[in-house]
């Protein structure tokens, strides 16, 4: 069993094919007036391909753990110079903001 990133109780994941796509659904077991019932959670397509057209950062399902590390690795490689060094001194303001506490 694993928890439920969107309603945070714990379910076990089945993946659906469709076509040539991959839907990703948590299902979560629970006793609703006596009676056995299962509640589902749609978590997302396993990718996205239709918006990697113009968004090339590998999307992915909200089970992917790492996905957000991912993501952010995927955009520091499209960026360039000029964006690159402001992004680090946004990033070194956050961290020092942070660390003061504001």
């Amino acid at each position: 069993m694993e928890v439920c990133p969107r309603c945070g109780s714990k379910g076990y994941i089945e993946y659906r094919r469709r076509g040539d796509r991959i839907y990703v659904y948590m299902h979560h077991r629970m006793r609703v007036d006596g009676k056995n019932r299962v509640k589902t959670c749609y978590l997302g397509a396993r990718s996205y391909e239709y918006v990697e057209r113009l968004n090339p950062i590998g999307l992915r399902d909200a089970t992917d753990r790492d996905r957000f590390m991912k993501y952010a690795l995927s955009i520091i490689e499209c960026l360039t110079a000029d964006q690159l060094a402001m992004l680090k001194r946004l990033i070194e303001e956050k961290l020092r903001s942070d660390i003061e506490g504001g």
